[in-house]
C-alpha cells in the first residue's frame, strides 16, 4: 500500500535523482571513512524519505531526539502512510 501510494504521487517526481544523488555520496563516504559526511547523508536521507510522507510522526520525533544526541538514525522497510502513522 505504502509502495504504491508513493509511486502514485511521486512516479515523476526529481525526489529521485536526489535520492540518487544522496546513495552516490554515502559510497564515496564510506570509502574515505568520513563519519561526518555519513551522519549529514544519512539525516537528508531521512529527510527524503519525510517529504514522501512515509515516516510517521511518532518515528519522526524519535528520530529528531537521538539526532539531537549527535547521532544519525536510519529507518528501514517500506514506511508507513495509514493506520497508525501519528
Amino acid at each position: 500500500q505504502c509502495v504504491m501510494e508513493v509511486a502514485a504521487n511521486f512516479k515523476q517526481s526529481a525526489i529521485w535523482d536526489d535520492f540518487g544523488a544522496v546513495a552516490l555520496q554515502l559510497e564515496q563516504a564510506l570509502t574515505h571513512n568520513d563519519t561526518q559526511a555519513l551522519k549529514e547523508l544519512i539525516r537528508l536521507n531521512h529527510r527524503l524519505l519525510v517529504s514522501l510522507g512515509v515516516v510517521p510522526q511518532k518515528v519522526q520525533k524519535f528520530i529528531g531526539e537521538i539526532e539531537a544526541m549527535s547521532a544519525a538514525p536510519k529507518i528501514c522497510g517500506a514506511g508507513a502512510v495509514s493506520a497508525d502513522t501519528s
